[in-house]
């Protein structure tokens, strides 16, 4: 944690909203590329967005100091979405927009590229939808613990701080998302 953001914090403890709208500016992009990644639907991660920020702002003076800032806020996101997750295993609900609308794009930063033929985005695309499937029907767990290791280049001892659990199971988690996910996308592979 850097001096500046050490010093922000500490303001914003003090109830100054300028000191907390530069600690949310600093944090929104992560923020929302997590939530967006644990759950692969926008609205959802828009509002796991607002919630975090509003629980931040509610318990900020609950923060000690005795971890990183960011893995605190990185924490609620988690939190946050696992429960969601766990809501809506018991409510199975279907949207006409979902197939059609790839929001993951909208939140992935541009990347310079030589041109791609219609062909060669359509089969990306395809790709893309698969991993995401694939990634989608792994426990809550493995889900999170893959995200932050292979989407957010996470290191094993920050996802365990994150996540709440030992080094030892982020590594379990992570050989058995790895098999699993594998064993999903085994037909998509190329020989």
């Amino acid at each position: 944690m850097t001096d500046q953001e050490y010093e922000l914090i500490l303001q914003a403890q003090e109830g100054n909203l300028r000191a907390f709208e530069e600690l949310v500016k600093k944090y929104e992009g992560r923020v929302m590329n997590l939530a967006f990644s644990l759950l692969n639907n926008r609205q959802d991660a828009e509002d796991i967005y607002q919630e975090t920020f509003m629980r931040v702002f509610k318990h900020l003076k609950s923060f000690r100091f005795e971890s990183d800032f960011y893995t605190w806020v990185y924490r609620i996101v988690a939190n946050l979405c696992f429960n969601l997750r766990k809501q809506r295993k018991r409510y199975t609900t279907y949207s006409l927009d979902e197939e059609y609308e790839d929001g993951r794009d909208l939140w992935k930063l541009a990347q310079v590229e030589s041109p791609k033929t219609p062909e060669e985005e359509s089969l990306d695309n395809e790709l893309r939808r698969q991993i995401d499937e694939a990634i989608d029907q792994l426990p809550s767990q493995q889900r999170t613990v893959f995200v932050l290791k292979h989407y957010h280049q996470r290191k094993i001892k920050e996802i365990a701080d994150l996540v709440g659990i030992t080094e030892g199971t982020v590594k379990r988690y992570l050989f058995r998302a790895t098999n699993r996910l594998r064993g999903l996308l085994e037909p998509y592979a190329i020989a």
